[in-house]
């Protein structure tokens, strides 16, 4: 069995000279001591670069720059990533909610010291705190979670399970009960809205 390309040339004469030259190199024991010390260190990285400068006769020490050149960009890749989530921070901030507004069109704050700013604005009766609107008269009840009345048979509202608010409006716009009629004349929501 022949061993040589159709031209006549042994393909195994290049291989030859590359073992020669590399195992004859002074940086290969250079090189492999490097590969050692990388994965002594666990820098497999460096170790495959290193790997690859041993078979380059006159390449050494490659594994510990292109090591350090790696871990610079992951640096300069973490600091892209925390400026990115600094951003995304600010936008969210920026995106808060400043407020709800209840379906007869009323806008309630979002944090709790303007709601009880807007509060102290109203004339507190028997724990209610009764007000004027663009719809009229409203009522707000601030009221701490508290189970169902015990005759009570329609809808349960999940909302009495939390501490929540209660927005009211008269039944007939200025007089009538509160939060009777219209179901848009009562609106609840729980107090963790608010921030």
């Amino acid at each position: 069995m022949k061993y040589v390309d159709p031209t006549g040339h042994n393909p195994f004469a290049a291989l030859y000279v590359w073992v020669v030259s590399v195992s004859n190199s002074p940086d290969t024991q250079r090189d492999m001591m490097f590969i050692a010390d990388d994965l002594a260190e666990g820098n497999y990285v460096a170790a495959v670069l290193d790997t690859v400068g041993a078979a380059i006769p006159g390449v050494t020490g490659v594994g510990k720059a292109g090591s350090k050149i790696i871990s610079e960009v992951e640096d300069a890749g973490a600091q892209v990533i925390n400026i990115v989530k600094e951003a995304i921070e600010e936008a969210s901030k920026a995106a808060k909610t400043n407020f709800y507004v209840t379906p007869k069109g009323e806008a309630i704050p979002a944090t709790i010291e303007e709601f009880n700013s807007n509060l102290s604005k109203m004339v507190e009766q028997n724990g209610k705190y009764v007000g004027e609107s663009s719809n009229g008269p409203v009522r707000v009840r601030v009221e701490d979670a508290h189970p169902q009345n015990p005759g009570y048979s329609g809808h349960e509202n999940p909302d009495h399970k939390v501490p929540h608010v209660h927005v009211e409006h008269r039944q007939n716009g200025t007089t009538g009960q509160w939060g009777k009629g219209d179901p848009n004349n009562k609106t609840t929501f729980p107090q963790d809205w608010l921030d």
